[in-house]
């Protein structure tokens, strides 16, 4: 899809503003933006006073997020991997972003854990995916409502959910 110069959906600044209005006030600024594609969410992130770090199994996104960050000498750091596999020592973060690729994870709760564990005391994750509440009404880059609600109340202490229109938001508190 990257290679054909496609991108996925941005999230609108509304939508940003909603979710900035659940976080808790005053975290550091640290964010991880997990499957993080050619990089909008997470320069966004890095404008509103965030160290940001987009990872992206894809070496395409990856040059053409580096390609628009080009100008940003600081402040941005992307690395091309499989967030499932990879090792990063740069957490905790106050701030993870999870952008449609929750349906993409192999092993779900696995991922929620690693997230967990990536997120500083008073961190967040916000998680945006498209959810289905059938088979029939599956997508590949759908998850089934009730199996995302019921890993991230496993996993985290607070979980609440946002209707985008578009996609269902779930912001987490470790």
């Amino acid at each position: 899809m990257y290679d054909g110069g496609k991108d996925f959906r941005t999230l609108f600044p509304i939508d940003v503003e909603r979710i900035f209005a659940l976080l808790p006030p005053d975290q550091e600024k640290t964010h991880l933006d997990i499957g993080c594609g050619t990089g909008g969410l997470t320069r966004d992130m890095f404008h509103r006073g965030y160290a940001s770090t987009g990872i992206d199994p894809s070496s395409s996104a990856i040059e053409r997020a580096k390609a628009a960050t080009v100008y940003l000498d600081r402040g941005i750091n992307y690395v091309c991997d499989d967030f499932d596999s990879v090792d990063l020592a740069e957490g905790p973060y106050s701030l993870i972003t999870c952008k449609l690729v929750y349906a993409f994870f192999q092993d779900k709760a696995k991922c929620a854990e690693k997230i967990r564990s990536l997120l500083s005391s008073d961190g967040s994750l916000v998680l945006v995916t498209k959810v289905h509440n059938s088979e029939e009404d599956a997508t590949l880059i759908s998850a089934d409502r009730q199996e995302v609600r019921d890993t991230l109340g496993s996993t985290f202490s607070k979980v609440q959910e946002l209707d985008l229109e578009w996609a269902t938001c779930f912001v987490c508190q470790k």
